[in-house]
């Protein structure tokens, strides 16, 4: 199943109050963490697993959503924020609920058996369109019937969005995972581009962001970077960077929930998705 990586359990966390405590569940495509927040959107518990990429997804949900205890409790409301490739932006003036699939369709291939869903990103004026497998969700719909959906880069349009506002002309935001990243482009806080990229080495990932910012005819002398996911400040890909970016930040800003005593000893910008999830 997947590598548990990391666990935080907070002080005042107690799985005999849970039905009083929110669950919100972050799956990517190479991990899977989630977050146990109560009515103060104060975080209680956090657990980060990793995804081996030549097992079956669906197998390793399974097996963390059976085995891990904390999981199998009831929760007050249960939110599964999706992290793949298969989104695509539309403009509220021209999104037609029935054309949800065919906006996916040529654009990318579908697994046959996908559910398709739009997330709304009001503040932008436009409609977050996304697929998911209909096995992933029949195993969440098992194990923590309920829940509620959304795309992972609908919560980051949202939660950058005050941001971007708040500082004239371009913005970048690049978020991190393992082996794949996001990235966010905003122009006077409105949204221009979002897309994910797989990565192997540290260079893909310097191409990609030198990449976006000349399509975008951006000058990386100029531009403002700001890094998200769990990245530090010594290593080999902060450090590459850093050499062709003038102006890269790590993004120091507080989450909607925030961290718990434990949790707060680490960077701000390590779980700032899981912890923006629940808005």
């Amino acid at each position: 199943m997947g590598r548990l990586i990391l666990e935080i359990i907070e002080d005042n966390y107690s799985r005999s109050f849970t039905s009083a405590l929110e669950l919100s569940i972050l799956l990517g495509v190479d991990s899977f963490t989630y977050m146990i927040s109560d009515g103060n959107n104060q975080s209680r518990l956090l657990k980060d697993y990793t995804l081996e990429k030549h097992v079956n997804q669906e197998d390793e949900v399974k097996n963390i959503l059976s085995s891990d205890k904390q999981l199998n409790a009831a929760f007050r409301s249960v939110l599964l924020g999706i992290d793949n490739p298969h989104s695509t932006l539309i403009p509220t003036s021209f999104y037609h609920e029935k054309e949800r699939r065919s906006y996916l369709e040529h654009l990318m291939p579908l697994v046959d058996q996908s559910a398709i869903f739009t997330d709304s990103i009001d503040g932008q004026s436009a409609q977050n369109v996304y697929a998911v497998k209909s096995s992933v969700l029949s195993i969440f719909e098992e194990h923590l019937p309920g829940f509620h959906i959304l795309h992972f880069s609908s919560v980051m349009m949202r939660t950058l969005e005050s941001h971007a506002k708040a500082n004239p002309g371009h913005q970048v935001y690049v978020y991190f995972r393992p082996r794949s990243l996001r990235i966010f482009l905003f122009d006077n806080g409105r949204i221009k581009f979002s897309n994910s990229f797989d990565f192997t080495g540290v260079k893909d990932v310097l191409y990609y962001v030198l990449l976006v910012l000349e399509q975008h005819g951006l000058d990386n002398t100029q531009t403002p970077v700001f890094l998200l996911g769990q990245l530090l400040r010594d290593s080999e890909l902060f450090r590459l960077l850093y050499r062709y970016i003038d102006k890269l930040f790590f993004f120091e800003h507080e989450a909607p929930v925030k961290m718990g005593s434990k949790l707060g000893k680490m960077p701000s910008w390590f779980f700032y998705d899981v912890l923006s999830l629940n808005q």
